[in-house]
């Protein structure tokens, strides 16, 4: 540990999303007025330097996975920041290591495709997924509030099937009354809300392309991503750009959030 204030970690290794990470990381740190450290962990990290203006870089030998257990155990951890995978052709939906920290990180977890471009690493625009079967958590508001605070646009999306059409469907007629209701059962930061209808996931991509997004925010309830866990699963596969997941411990009575069991009054907002 390098700093006794709140901190924001860079996870890196010497794959093509280094400098990406690295970025989105800077930018991470910016929002929660955090200090940056950047780390290379494994055996060999291969790494001896990082893009001008970056802090120094910290190499750690060892496991990527034992590293991360210590790491996520500090009070003073903000946000952890890495790849998805280290190659664009690498493992789906993600690496083991990022699947690790999702599995085990009680902070945000912000896992950065490849791909990235340069235009994409600000966070200056996120869409946050809000499912309409109970209120967001306190972290997920929490990052909410900060991004907003440090200018951020933020934008809720809610796509519209069977499993998860609210209560007050039927008084889609009046778009005004509609979207007051959604505020106050289910995104107290009011704001716009996008409304789209069909599977959530596509919804989410195609939001991604239009409004030209620079990340997605989502709860996450810290069980692997699979078959059961699509949205999730098929972000991580199909995301241009960052995922940001707020972990999110849910009752043992509460359903998974994008469950398809119907919707809920005691659900969470995300995957």
């Amino acid at each position: 540990m390098t700093s006794s204030g709140p901190r924001v970690v860079a996870a890196v290794d010497a794959g093509p999303a280094m400098a990406a990470v690295i970025d989105v990381a800077a930018s991470t740190a910016e929002i929660f007025g955090a200090d940056l450290e950047i780390v290379a962990v494994g055996p060999e990290p291969q790494i001896d330097r990082v893009p001008p203006g970056q802090p120094p870089l910290r190499s750690v030998p060892g496991e990527p996975t034992a590293w991360i257990d210590t790491a996520v155990s500090e009070p003073d951890l903000k946000a952890l920041v890495l790849g998805i995978r280290s190659l664009p052709a690498g493992r789906r939906p993600a690496g083991h290591v990022a699947l690790h920290a999702l599995a085990h990180c009680p902070q945000l977890v912000v896992v950065v495709p490849p791909e990235l471009d340069r235009m994409h690493r600000a966070l200056s625009s996120i869409i946050v997924p809000v499912s309409g079967r109970g209120m967001p958590c306190e972290p997920l508001l929490d990052v909410v509030g900060r991004l907003r605070d440090r200018g951020r646009a933020v934008r809720a999306l809610h796509v519209l099937d069977p499993a998860s059409a609210p209560p007050f469907v039927d008084r889609w007629h009046d778009p005004e009354l509609w979207q007051q209701q959604f505020w106050l059962h289910y995104w107290p930061p009011h704001g716009d809300v996008d409304v789209r209808l069909g599977h959530l996931a596509d919804g989410i991509i195609e939001a991604i392309a239009e409004v030209d997004a620079d990340g997605v925010l989502l709860e996450w309830t810290r069980r692997p991503p699979g078959a059961r866990d699509s949205v999730v699963h098929d972000l991580l596969s199909r995301s241009p750009v960052p995922v940001l997941l707020v972990p999110h411990q849910r009752r043992v009575d509460e359903p998974a959030p994008w469950s398809t069991s119907g919707p809920s009054e005691k659900g969470s907002t995300s995957g």
